[in-house]
């Protein structure tokens, strides 16, 4: 059974130039599209290797980091705030090796209440609510987490 293609391609050949000419410079051209092509091809591995060898140089550099913050956290209690804290950094000023801790977590806190307030804030001047979020004292009197059973049963 003869199978029909949806699409037939359409061929010429070289040869059915007649101009000498012609012919002798489009071979010309195809041999250095070629030969570009061929270049153009070792560019884009050699491209892909530099970016390889680029992504296991910043991942050896970030692994000397993190053992040099596990270090710095086993130090004999020297350091104990870096096993603390997620966020380091080392540099040197002056000779002399730095960590620092750029937003601790007790910042972190801080910032969200101030964030938090900034938010009340706002919506009480819209004439929103009194407050967008539970009292905080309120949690302080009573922490009971989770459920709390008690002798009183609620129907549904």
């Amino acid at each position: 059974m003869r199978r029909e293609k949806a699409f037939k391609p359409l061929t010429l050949k070289l040869s059915s130039i007649t101009d000498e000419t012609v012919r002798h410079q489009l071979e010309v051209l195809f041999d250095e599209f070629t030969a570009e092509r061929a270049k153009a091809n070792q560019a884009v591995r050699k491209a892909a290797l530099a970016d390889a060898e680029s992504g296991i140089a910043q991942q050896r550099a970030r692994m000397a980091f993190v053992q040099l913050l596990l270090t710095a956290g086993e130090a004999g209690g020297a350091f104990d705030a870096v096993k603390g804290e997620q966020t380091w950094t080392a540099y040197r000023k002056d000779g002399e090796l730095l960590f620092e801790c750029p937003f601790t977590e007790v910042d972190m806190r801080n910032a969200m209440r101030v964030q938090r307030a900034n938010v009340d804030q706002a919506a009480r001047s819209i004439g929103g609510a009194e407050s967008l979020y539970e009292d905080e004292d309120a949690d302080e009197k009573d922490p009971v987490i989770g459920f709390a059973g008690g002798s009183t049963s609620r129907s549904h």
